[in-house]
């Protein structure tokens, strides 16, 4: 995407990996996004079942965010690449081998979903699945007329009040997404 929009992505690899500093990651998330937040993306794998850990950070950011942050999240899976390779589609793996606690997170983030195939050389493609990501970012932002889920820190704040003392760290800005 050569002319494409800058897109400030704030990774957050182990936010929950059974640490007790998710409060202090989360509050070094929320000063990295100055302008607000605008979508959260949730990202799992086709290769693996989807675990009790992630359906647990799934309810941790709710329950640290309040109930309107589905408004804001995007669910990304990875590994279209080995779908691809048995003849199937996203909606196919689902069907077939989605529990009950994944299809539920879908319905609450208005089944928005994206497939991607982190091995391909394909450039088209590459492109293709950003665009589509970004795509659903612009109907995110729409849905919540422009508006970052400022109410998601008050909740947050909230919860961690004593948190909200750590400076700000780096900033990354991407211009691309190739996963």
């Amino acid at each position: 995407m050569k002319d494409g929009p800058i897109v400030n992505v704030i990774d957050t690899p182990g936010l929950f990996a059974g640490t007790d500093s998710a409060g202090k990651e989360i509050v070094k998330c929320i000063d990295m996004a100055k302008d607000g937040i605008h979508a959260i993306i949730l990202v799992y794998s086709v290769r693996t079942r989807f675990s009790e850990e992630e359906q647990a950070t799934f309810l941790t950011l709710q329950a640290l965010f309040g109930h309107k942050i589905v408004d804001y999240m995007i669910v990304i899976f990875t590994g279209g690449d080995e779908l691809e390779y048995n003849e199937e589609t996203l909606d196919d793996y689902l069907g077939r081998e989605c529990p009950q606690p994944l299809k539920d997170i879908l319905i609450l983030c208005g089944n928005r979903k994206v497939l991607f195939d982190n091995r391909t050389q394909d450039k088209t493609k590459k492109l293709g699945q950003v665009q589509q990501l970004l795509n659903l970012v612009s109907m995110v932002i729409s849905d919540n007329s422009g508006r970052p889920g400022d109410s998601m820190y008050f909740s947050f704040i909230r919860s961690y009040p004593f948190f909200y003392f750590l400076k700000s760290p780096k900033r990354w800005n991407y211009n691309s997404l190739m996963f």
